[in-house]
């Protein structure tokens, strides 16, 4: 089985891709093995526990194509063999049913989206987003009893959230030998409500079943919530202690009424489907807070609740995301576990950092203003003007608010790109994109602001994860505060999801362009990166981002932009990019940053993690070959050269 494996791997690889084999696709494709025996193994011993290992091989290293190559080889050397394999977006469940089949044979899978069901599909939205309508369609019924089928995330949420066997994880009324999940699913479930929602439930009960079990429940939960809401000002998140946990069985029987019976009745149908929504959520909402599941937020004057949808007893999963450990979350989960992996060596990148102005820093919320819309979207094209050339194929990466608000334009398809003064430029937002290749041969990557979560976001999804209880002490930690750097983030656990989150995004879309085509020594094609990411949260991580990458260096500055020369810390770090001075006196540190001289250590000293891998360092004079009891922040290499000059 493992040899009928290699082989099909070097057919793929040298008669498929039309390339040598290389040391780097013999480490992939034995790590894949490895783990997929492991995840068969737990299925064949009878594991009745959820067991997910997680290969965060890096974008480019080819294991979406080793998965498919050992679902083949698997699938035609053992009739009793199954798979499925979960993607993030129907485009790329069309994409992995094309490379399994391509091996295996066609008409050997069957992929079920929304898109590919047998009736009742949205031939306007096919057509929009495929430029099709399939007519490959899969009866839903019947996925359980297709050997190797592709599906995506949604239907893995929604059988792990319902329970209900609907094929993903059985074949033939059996557990399947192998699940891969291509990309981290979104399996937290959020509910937001206020007390005024819950009171409405308890309202539209009472006319409808007066003696209803739910309703000294739901009166109690109202009660409780308004105690919160008016009391005393203090931190920013609150355990919400809503209701006793004998309540959970109650709220599970619904004692014969039906919310769709407490819509009005009177109104349309698609009104009644969203009041529907609405008291669905908070059905859920009460469900979750009788489990202490359920928070406050007194930013947000709202409550919160949360799900793991994860309750499953499926041992056999093996997850696919080179963006898994930055993301914090999996780490969280006693049922995962990570296997070591082969890095890609990023030398080949050069990463530049764009400075943009402060009105900027919180995007969705800065083009609201009418007057800020056009700055920046023209902040934008200038900045993609000032550091590109004619012919330079360019992708921008933004905040989704900036394309519907046609602040810059928007194309999406690398066939028909927008024309910004000879560079061909495509558009991407974040939240989108995770997975693609439509973009690999982009040479340069903008990306403008970063992708911040929620905090009560941060909150759910590192209770979720983690099943640590709340308490008003943890959640004490989850309030942003500057940290080593200068970063703004949260504490404990919730700093490693808040700042996940932010990497995650930075490195998927960040590896859209070429960088994420890697040759046979492991290394990542020529590419240019821009970012307005913090310099210190950036210089804190690149070592993970992006392995044996230089340090990243100051962007041009769109011309005629004027930005008010930054003070303090972050005047320092601006200071120390720029240029090609090896030296900067206290004195001369203190004439442009404002950094007294006397305090010149202490501030080097909260900023070493940033400067020392930029190359600067903190000597005395004597150090240095100086006169005087000046300290001095030197850029080591330079400073060498310079000696070795005068010499």
């Amino acid at each position: 089985m493992n040899d009928r494996f290699y082989a099909m791997r070097t057919h793929q690889i040298t008669n498929l891709h039309g390339r040598a084999v290389t040391s780097t696709d013999d480490q992939v494709s034995k790590i894949m093995l490895d783990t997929s025996l492991q995840a068969m193994q737990n299925v064949q011993s009878g594991i009745r526990a959820p067991r997910v290992q997680v290969v965060p091989l890096d974008t480019g290293l080819g294991k979406s194509a080793s998965a498919y190559a050992l679902i083949a080889a698997f699938a035609k050397a053992d009739i009793t063999f199954s798979a499925a394999y979960v993607v993030p977006t129907i485009q790329m469940g069309i994409e992995a049913q094309h490379g399994i089949e391509e091996l295996l044979g066609e008409h050997t899978t069957s992929l079920w989206t929304s898109l590919h069901k047998h009736s009742g599909v949205d031939r306007k939205r096919a057509f929009e987003e495929l430029g099709e309508v399939p007519t490959r369609v899969v009866d839903k019924s019947t996925l359980g009893a297709q050997r190797v089928i592709i599906v995506t995330h949604k239907q893995l949420e929604q059988e792990l959230a319902t329970g209900k066997a609907e094929g993903t994880l059985t074949f033939m009324g059996q557990p399947r030998s192998i699940v891969f999940i291509d990309e981290h699913p979104e399996l937290v479930q959020q509910v937001q409500v206020t007390p005024e929602g819950v009171q409405s439930l308890h309202d539209q009960l009472m006319q409808s079943a007066p003696d209803h079990p739910w309703l000294p429940l739901i009166a109690e939960a109202v009660y409780r919530m308004s105690c919160l809401t008016h009391g005393s000002t203090g931190q920013r998140f609150l355990p919400a202690a809503l209701l006793p946990l004998q309540a959970v069985g109650i709220l599970d029987d619904e004692a014969g009424v039906s919310l769709w019976d407490l819509t009005d009745l009177e109104a349309s149908h698609d009104v009644r489907l969203a009041e529907l929504a609405v008291l669905q959520r908070v059905v859920q909402f009460l469900r979750a807070a009788a489990q202490r599941r359920a928070f406050y937020c007194r930013k947000d004057k709202a409550f919160f609740a949360y799900t793991l949808h994860f309750e499953t007893n499926y041992p056999g999963f093996v997850l696919l995301d080179a963006t898994s450990e930055l993301a914090g979350l999996i780490t969280l989960n006693p049922h995962v576990s990570t296997v070591q992996v082969p890095r890609v060596n990023y030398e080949r990148l050069q990463v530049s950092r764009m400075d943009m102005p402060g009105k900027f820093r919180n995007v969705p919320k800065a083009i609201k203003v009418p007057a800020n819309r056009d700055e920046y979207g023209q902040y934008i094209r200038d900045s993609v003007l000032a550091n590109t050339q004619a012919g330079d194929d360019v992708l921008v990466v933004v905040h989704k608010d900036v394309l519907l608000g046609n602040l810059i334009g928007a194309s999406d398809n690398p066939d028909f790109p927008m024309d910004w003064e000879g560079r061909k430029v495509n558009t991407q937002h974040y939240g989108a994109g995770v997975g693609s290749n439509r973009f690999r041969n982009k040479t340069h990557v903008f990306q403008f602001g970063s992708f911040y979560q929620p905090g009560a976001v941060t909150v759910a999804q590192m209770h979720a994860w983690s099943g640590k209880s709340l308490s008003a002490e943890s959640l004490a930690l989850a309030v942003n505060v500057p940290g080593t750097g200068g970063v703004y983030s949260p504490k404990g656990d919730y700093k490693q999801v808040y700042e996940g989150n932010v990497l995650r995004w930075l490195k998927q879309l960040g590896m859209r362009g070429c960088a994420r085509t890697v040759d046979g020594e492991g290394k990542c094609k020529a590419m240019k990166l821009f970012l307005t990411m913090e310099l210190g949260m950036l210089m804190l991580n690149m070592p993970a981002l992006f392995p044996d990458a230089p340090a990243p260096v100051l962007a041009e500055a769109p011309v005629g932009l004027t930005v008010a020369p930054k003070q303090g810390r972050q005047g320092l770090q601006q200071m120390l990019m720029q240029g090609e001075r090896a030296i900067f006196s206290a004195e001369d540190i203190e004439a442009r940053t404002g950094i007294p001289s006397s305090k010149l250590s202490r501030e080097y000293q909260a900023l070493e993690c940033v400067l020392k891998p930029l190359g600067w360092s903190l000597k005395s004079a004597v150090e240095i070959g100086k006169a005087g009891r000046l300290k001095y922040l030197v850029h080591d290499a330079r400073f060498m050269q310079k000696v070795l000059l005068a010499a």
